[in-house]
């Protein structure tokens, strides 16, 4: 049996908003958006069943410079419909691209298991 292989979406909000919660400038929140987010593409390329990291995004020019390999490409949601639109995307992206890797599905719940 072949080992599975696996598309990965990874949304990122528009830099401009993301992490509004945090009680920074909004320089500051925009640094630490892009830092989680290259820290978590540059840990999905550590697994080798990882085919493609796919970043879907409003803002392409947010994370342009996190497409570093071959594996890691960007997904430019203009739709704006939020989170669970952008992981849509991301999944008929990956579909789209190769019928026999595997997107990554989200747990539905905190607790939820496989």
């Amino acid at each position: 049996m072949r080992s599975p292989r696996w598309h990965v979406v990874v949304p990122f909000k528009d830099s401009r908003v993301a992490k509004s919660r945090l009680a920074l400038g909004a320089d500051v929140r925009r640094e630490v958006a892009l830092a989680m987010v290259r820290d978590t593409v540059d840990q999905l390329l550590q697994v080798p069943a990882v085919t493609t990291v796919l970043i879907v995004c409003e803002q392409p020019d947010d994370v342009a410079g996190l497409v570093t390999s071959s594996r890691v490409d960007v997904v430019t949601d203009t739709r704006r419909g939020g989170l669970n639109e952008a992981i849509r995307l991301g999944e008929a992206s990956a579909r789209a691209r190769e019928t026999d890797a595997w997107p990554v599905r989200r747990a539905r719940g905190r607790h939820s298991s496989p």
